[in-house]
């Protein structure tokens, strides 16, 4: 994780903390911290398939979508052996769970707890 000062903001430089593995592609403010989470290549919880990614240039994180082709990528990945491998090519490559739907997944998750 990269730490950078982003001189757009007025109040004095302030620090941007890049975090991974969140699914879901978000900028924040926290305190004097801006938070950006850059997505997910594999497991998307947006509302269209894709590699989510950002790109932090001059202090100022952009957020980008590259599609690539799913077929494809389903089929590298069908061959492995991996026993869970067309449950979750349906469920998360094939068909992207939106934003929307994985909260309420967890959500419902959390409070079966």
């Amino acid at each position: 994780m990269k730490w950078c000062n982003d001189r757009k903001e007025r109040s004095g430089a302030w620090r941007i903390k890049v975090t991974l593995m969140k699914r879901h592609a978000y900028s924040a403010p926290y305190g004097d911290l801006r938070l950006v989470n850059a997505g997910s290549v594999g497991m998307p919880y947006e509302d269209a398939p894709g590699a989510y990614w950002v790109l932090v240039r001059d202090g100022e994180p952009e957020h980008r979508r590259t599609e690539y082709d799913l077929e494809a990528a389903a089929e590298r990945i069908r061959p492995t052996g991996w026993p869970i491998a067309e449950r979750w090519l349906d469920e998360n490559l094939l068909t992207v769970p939106t934003a929307r739907d994985a909260a309420e997944f967890f959500e419902q998750q959390r409070s079966q707890r």
